[in-house]
């Protein structure tokens, strides 16, 4: 694991720690490629948000008795959110600036990803890995991106799969 520190713009200090509490896997089954690695994709993950609603209704009757009615679980949402880097910054502060070669953008490279495995383009599951032993198969339904600070060509993005409650355990 790695503990990813900003000291200022431009310059991203990386470092190795075995005591980061978590790992996120994005993992279509098979043969498919996962994420890609940061020099493949220039995107880094920051957040990862779960939300497990439940289907039910709750009665209020006459006389103060209430009825609690279950239909079992909705489709879950899984949120990853992270930032997409112009260049890679190793070199000093000219990630992103005017006038820099860049060949791709992190922002381009993360539409090539999302656009390949999106819903409407595969049916097939992906599996979503939260923490150690928590598993989910989801669908890529969506994916928001704005400019978070154009100075040094940096983006934010949102990617949001939709999960099957049923599906909760690791192969």
């Amino acid at each position: 694991m790695s503990l990813i520190l900003t000291s200022r713009h431009g310059y991203v200090t990386v470092l190795e720690d075995p005591g980061v509490p978590g790992v996120i896997c994005l993992d279509y089954p098979k043969t498919i490629a996962t994420w890609p690695a940061f020099e493949d994709i220039k995107c880094i993950i920051t957040r990862v948000q779960l939300q497990l609603p439940e289907n039910f209704q709750f009665q209020h009757a006459v006389g103060g008795q209430i009825y609690l009615y279950t239909f079992g679980s909705r489709i879950g949402e899984v949120t990853v959110t992270g930032l997409a880097f112009g260049q890679a910054c190793a070199d000093g502060p000219q990630c992103g600036a005017q006038g820099a070669a860049v060949e791709s953008h992190g922002i381009d490279e993360l539409v090539v990803f999302y656009k390949s495995r999106r819903v409407s383009v595969s049916s097939s599951a992906i599996v979503v890995a939260l923490g150690k032993n928590t598993c989910f198969n989801g669908y890529m339904v969506g994916l928001f991106t704005d400019v978070l600070d154009p100075k040094i060509d940096l983006y934010q993005f949102s990617m949001r799969l939709h999960v099957d409650p049923g599906s909760i355990n690791c192969p």
